[in-house]
């Protein structure tokens, strides 16, 4: 049918349909369109990722092993014709930072090639900075690890993001728990608080038929320092050598009942039982 036989009102409807489809065009293209403001705020953020220094990641935690004890107790033995048993104990490690290798000094050398970027992680994480409650290579979570509960499980704590760099030590620092520890064991965190380990247990003379109840605990705080080390392969140094590496470190400690054996139930038994526990402290390797 040609054109022009065509009715006005056939033909509207058409015309219509379309300068609001044309409209609708214009809109979707204003509304997506980058502003000038837009555009520098994305500039200055992509100039600010650029800039941002490469970070690795690493996830900390805590493991130990039981040796002679069932998994949650009682730790027991006889002594003097008393029997003694441990029903609890807790240790609270604080914070765990990781030491980059200092070339000359860790019996450490900087690699051929391009550098392992330790003297960058120097500059972006300065002594000081390094030793506030949290940093690139410090967890600074205080955490309640409970010495009797399953052997072999590992308690992650937390990770880091520490700068790319040879790493020669970690420095696990024992020190009381605060109104901030992270708890998930069965102790009270009141009961714990101001202390960095706690033991409870009871003793019975024999021949007798009660028990008599014992808590004790030590407020000392202690850092150690430990090897870092590859867990996959136990060697020294631990190397992040880029953005995308990763690791897993855990402090492993081996749980007997040579580690609570003292004479007394008051805190210098527990600086005892510390000072051996502390000797026990590794990396756990996989």
């Amino acid at each position: 049918m040609p054109l022009y036989m065509f009715k006005p009102f056939a033909i509207r409807p058409f015309v219509w349909g379309c300068l609001v489809l044309a409209g609708a065009l214009v809109e979707c293209r204003d509304a997506t369109e980058e502003t000038d403001s837009d555009r520098a705020l994305r500039r200055k953020l992509e100039r600010q990722a650029a800039a941002r220094p490469p970070e690795a990641s690493l996830r900390l935690g805590v493991i130990h092993h039981l040796d002679g004890i069932p998994s949650g107790g009682p730790v027991e033995w006889t002594m003097e014709g008393t029997t003694v048993q441990i029903e609890e104990a807790y240790l609270v490690v604080s914070a765990i930072e990781a030491h980059a290798c200092e070339p000359g000094v860790d019996d450490y050398k900087t690699p051929a090639g391009p550098r392992m970027l330790n003297d960058l992680s120097d500059w972006v994480v300065s002594h000081a900075y390094a030793h506030v409650p949290s940093s690139a290579t410090r967890l600074g979570t205080p955490f309640v690890e409970n010495l009797l509960g399953e052997s072999g499980r590992a308690q992650i704590i937390g990770s880091i993001a520490p700068p790319p760099a040879a790493y020669c030590e970690l420095h696990a620092i024992v020190a009381p728990a605060d109104r901030d520890v992270a708890n998930s064991t069965s102790v009270r965190t009141e009961a714990i608080r101001g202390k960095s380990l706690l033991v409870r247990g009871r003793t019975r003379v024999d021949g007798a038929d009660d028990w008599e109840d014992f808590e004790f605990g030590t407020d000392s705080a202690r850092a150690i320092e430990l090897r870092a080390i590859n867990p996959s392969t136990g060697e020294s140094p631990l190397v992040l050598d880029s953005s995308t590496a990763s690791a897993m470190l855990l402090i492993d400690k081996r749980v007997d009942p040579t580690l609570f054996e003292v004479a007394e139930y008051d805190t210098a038994a527990a600086n005892t039982i510390l000072e051996r526990l502390i000797d026990r402290f590794e990396i756990h390797t996989f």
